[in-house]
């Protein structure tokens, strides 16, 4: 068998295996952007606020300003 017919033969192949690779890996980075938590929020707190008004904030926050308190000290 003549080397420049195989090599002929490979050199679609391989453009097109390179080409999918390239797709499979670009189909996988743009897929697990879409996972991220795009319904979740951050609010921050001062907590010499929470711990002045208490009242004013939900009990998990004042909790927490209260642990962080306590762990500074």
């Amino acid at each position: 068998m003549n080397p420049n017919l195989i090599s002929e033969f490979l050199k679609p192949l391989l453009f097109i295996g390179i080409l999918f690779f390239v797709v499979v890996v670009l189909y996988g980075y743009f897929e697990n952007e879409e996972y991220d938590e795009d319904d979740t929020v951050t609010i921050t707190f001062r907590c010499n606020d929470v711990l002045a008004a208490r009242d004013n904030y939900p009990s998990f926050v004042v909790n927490e300003c209260v642990k962080l308190r306590n762990h500074e000290t």
